[in-house]
């Protein structure tokens, strides 16, 4: 995770084993960590000792996971929360993005999987807030944004493309290898959509813009994987989707300004 100063992190859960376990991971990573059991409490810690990340379960006693996230943001706009929730897992998700979380991380979650999202979350924490709003390059015109994932656009013939998003790229080193685990199988919005292999050894997993069938992979990528990084919508793209639940499920994304949502 680099020498420089680390991001200060709160984590916030009514499970003491969770907190625990997070404080031991993250402490052995360098960063300095706070905990808290509820949300009142740690928006009474933001108030005094200002924090770079949080990371928030979504069901706690009193105030949730998402009132902690708007009463934060309201706070400190410049706070990079994630979400952790082991209910409905999906729909919180999608719900937690769309509401401003960095990303939501499914209970239970391993070691590599709490290493890999913070790791995002500090290089996201350490860029100047007027680079995290920026407008997506030109080559995004058309696309629809999960959060900072991933993106969507549609096609001619019905099917929609589906990538990396420009901040996601940003925060993660060059690709090694991107592993489909659901190649067989419909993807659901808000699911796994790819688990990104890195240079620096870490996974990171990817959430679907859109649910739908799978017609087509870019096999280009098999023999440059870190294409999305060079060129991430016209030769970088993932795959393609037959979609699903169209109408209500682009309410729960951005377009390319990241700006307008739609509603």
């Amino acid at each position: 995770m680099g020498t420089r100063e680390q991001p200060k992190i709160l984590v916030i859960d009514d499970e003491q084993v969770i907190l625990d376990s997070a404080r031991r991971i993250l402490k052995a990573g360098g960063f300095p960590v706070l905990t808290a059991n509820d949300a009142e409490s740690a928006l009474q810690i933001l108030k005094t000792d200002p924090q770079d990340i949080a990371i928030c379960d979504l069901m706690l006693p009193g105030l949730s996971g998402f009132e902690f996230l708007e009463a934060a943001q309201q706070h400190d706009p410049s706070l990079v929360v994630i979400i952790t929730t082991g209910y409905s897992t999906v729909d919180n998700g999608v719900d937690a993005l769309k509401k401003g979380a960095f990303d939501f991380l499914p209970k239970p979650f391993s070691f590599e999987e709490l290493v890999s999202q913070v790791d995002r979350a500090s290089r996201f924490a350490k860029l100047p807030i007027k680079q995290r709003v920026q407008s997506p390059p030109a080559d995004f015109a058309g696309c629809y944004f999960l959060g900072s994932q991933s993106w969507a656009r549609p096609d001619m013939d019905g099917s929609w493309q589906l990538g990396l998003a420009a901040m996601l790229l940003q925060t993660i080193d060059p690709i090694q290898g991107l592993e489909f685990p659901n190649a067989d199988r419909k993807l659901q919005q808000g699911g796994l959509l790819v688990r990104i292999a890195t240079e620096d050894g870490l996974l990171h997993n990817v959430w679907s813009p859109l649910s739908g069938e799978i017609v087509l992979f870019n096999d280009r990528l098999e023999k440059a994987p870190d294409l999305p990084h060079q060129d991430p919508v016209t030769a970088g793209w993932l795959l393609r989707i037959v979609p699903e639940n169209l109408e209500r499920e682009v309410s729960a994304l951005t377009v390319a300004d990241l700006q307008h949502r739609f509603s």
